[in-house]
């Protein structure tokens, strides 16, 4: 296997703009959440007795400080680049469907109260969301990508979503059953994740796809033992940052020759990097709409969820605009 040369460095693009590459490296680092956590808990077990970590909420989500950096924050990043002229244009009668569409189906819900199958089938579509970004980027990393990432992909997002639901349900014999299954659960999917990984080509894919299976085992060994909190926010922390490299990158190469978008246009005047300028960004107007909005929070989150899920399952695709500015790992010379 062969590893590439990668880097947030600049390359000469074919009229001169400076590409700006994302380092697959970095990209792995991200899951170094894993450790990190495993050390807290460790550590918290040793001298704590586990009360730090069971003094947390069974969900990150209902703490203040992780909605106003997480979630949301991607979210805006993701909707504003299609603050461009071309990419409306391009986009325009694609965006103007899904909007309707989106504000049909959330109608609907609130006009016949259907909101326990709403918001189960919210908790699916986000768990589907995260886990083929991640199984998405192994395989653009593999340089391989076999007929058996498929089957590890669809595994992967049926394992998470099973202890993501279970552990939002809080059923105990649930909790009995799934705990009982998973020490076979982890043989069976070692083993997949091996033979996946074993046909990848290239060195950084291969860790990067070791890194995706790790974080689904350590997810389920969370939910065995009751920490659900981390079983929720270490999967939420790779996608999200993970998503502001990517946003970050397509930012700084589609206005590297001129400001086409108008909200990185600002960015420009003021003089601030797009590394430190699009997430400020994101968490500035979730900022904003939690203190002026709280009113419709369920409304705006339920559309910009929706919204978020459809395209960027399809923005990202190849021949897209999107995809013309992304780049990851540096050219082999």
């Amino acid at each position: 296997m062969n590893s590439r040369k990668v880097g947030f460095e600049g390359a000469e693009g074919a009229e001169g703009a400076v590409i700006s590459w994302m380092r697959p490296s970095s990209l792995l680092f991200i899951y170094s959440v894993i450790p990190m956590v495993a050390v807290f808990l460790t550590l918290d077990w040793f001298f704590f007795d586990l009360k730090l970590s069971r003094s947390l909420p069974a969900d990150p989500h209902d703490m203040q400080w992780f909605n106003m950096f997480f979630m949301l924050p991607h979210i805006f990043a993701s909707l504003f680049t299609f603050f461009d002229a071309e990419y409306v244009a391009y986009y325009g009668v694609q965006l103007a469907r899904s909007v309707v569409v989106i504000l049909a189906i959330i109608i609907s819900v609130f006009t016949l109260r259907a909101f326990a199958p709403f918001m189960l089938i919210i908790s699916i579509y986000t768990v589907y969301h995260l886990v083929s970004q991640q199984t998405g980027i192994a395989a653009m990393l593999a340089r391989n990508a076999t007929p058996m990432y498929k089957i590890w992909k669809w595994v992967t997002f049926f394992a998470l979503t099973i202890v993501y639901l279970a552990a939002i349900i809080g059923d105990q014999r649930l909790k009995v059953f799934l705990t009982g299954i998973l020490p076979w659960f982890y043989v069976l999917y070692s083993l997949l994740a091996y033979f996946t990984a074993k046909k990848v080509l290239d060195k950084i894919g291969f860790y990067y796809t070791c890194a995706n299976s790790v974080m689904i085992i350590f997810s389920c060994v969370l939910y065995a033992y009751n920490f659900s909190f981390f079983m929720i926010f270490i999967p939420r922390f790779v996608h999200d940052v993970t998503a502001f490299f990517f946003y970050i990158s397509h930012n700084a190469n589609r206005n590297s020759a001129g400001s086409k978008n108008m909200i990185s246009r600002l960015g420009v005047r003021l003089g601030l990097p797009e590394y430190f300028y699009t997430p400020a960004v994101g968490i500035l107007c979730t900022v904003i709409v939690t203190l002026f909005f709280k009113k419709y929070m369920i409304v705006l989150l339920s559309f910009m969820a929706l919204f978020h899920y459809y395209w960027e399952g399809r923005m990202w695709k190849r021949g897209t605009p999107h995809r013309r500015y992304i780049h990851i790992g540096m050219p082999r010379v």
